[in-house]
């Protein structure tokens, strides 16, 4: 308890996440709550266990609370999202998480004494291993209807999966996750974490338009709205011939509709030998 930490020190990089909480008081009805922002990915905040908002990292958080506030005060619960470390000089320098000072009413309440800050490290679903068969056979799943789309803002969707069929005549074959349709987040296969994946699309530049083929031009627009990454790998070892359990938490679970998962898919991609 007390002043909020920086977060690497508090997880020790054993998860991206991290929940800050504390109930704090200001001197309006609906207070206005502000901070800098987290050097990491995303920061989503809630407010008396809403979701307000979601924060770039070099964003400042600001909301308006509404209601109650005062002396009755509000919950703020803020999740930070860490993407790695930035290294460009001998040493991390970045630091993650909730830094100070958060203020309330423009009164600081991240000092130690004025609010008492508690830090959850983890995700629930992470603490329970629901990525694991046996955890994912432990909780109750809800089936994704209009109202789950809209009301979802961090969320876990499981899915099972055959392993492709590889092709005869292929020298070699490996196995990736498809994750096209999705934002960003977390994918686990039969309990294997693959790793972080976002589908960031790239920047649209230079004077020509598309579509380009070749030339300077091209290198331009390579990656127009285009993410870097589709494909995640997945170790042989890791699958099954039926059954494999796929696990996704996404980071912006609002933004997911069930046309996006039935894009999610395991692929068998091929090798060829050359040919004479």
């Amino acid at each position: 308890r007390g002043a909020p930490l920086e977060m690497l020190a508090v997880t020790s990089d054993d998860s991206d996440y991290l929940w800050y909480s504390a109930h704090v008081f200001g001197q309006s009805a609906s207070p206005h709550v502000s901070a800098p922002g987290d050097n990491g990915a995303l920061t989503y905040v809630y407010v008396n266990g809403q979701a307000r908002l979601e924060m770039e990292a070099t964003d400042e958080l600001a909301v308006a609370a509404d209601g109650p506030g005062g002396q009755v005060g509000v919950q703020l619960d803020i999740l930070a999202c860490a993407m790695g470390m930035p290294n460009v000089d001998v040493g991390p320098h970045s630091m993650k998480g909730l830094q100070e000072p958060v203020t309330v009413d423009g009164v600081d309440v991240s000092s130690k004494g004025k609010s008492a800050w508690t830090h959850s490290w983890m995700l629930r679903g992470e603490a329970q291993q629901i990525y694991t068969p046996g955890g994912a056979a432990s909780v109750e799943w809800t089936a994704l209807t209009p109202d789950v789309e809209a009301n979802a803002t961090i969320a876990w969707f499981k899915g099972s999966f055959d392993m492709p069929t590889a092709a005869p005549s292929a020298t070699q074959t490996s196995y990736a996750l498809d994750l096209s349709t999705m934002n960003k987040g977390v994918a686990y296969v039969n309990g294997f974490n693959i790793g972080r994946y976002w589908l960031q699309p790239g920047k649209c530049s230079g004077t020509c338009p598309p579509p380009v083929k070749s030339g300077h031009c091209y290198m331009h627009w390579k990656g127009c709205s285009r993410p870097t990454q589709t494909l995640y790998h997945v170790p042989q070892e890791v699958l099954q011939p039926t059954g494999n359990l796929v696990l996704l938490f996404e980071e912006t679970a609002n933004s997911v509709q069930r046309r996006d998962l039935s894009g999610v898919l395991l692929r068998a991609l091929h090798e060829h030998p050359p040919f004479d």
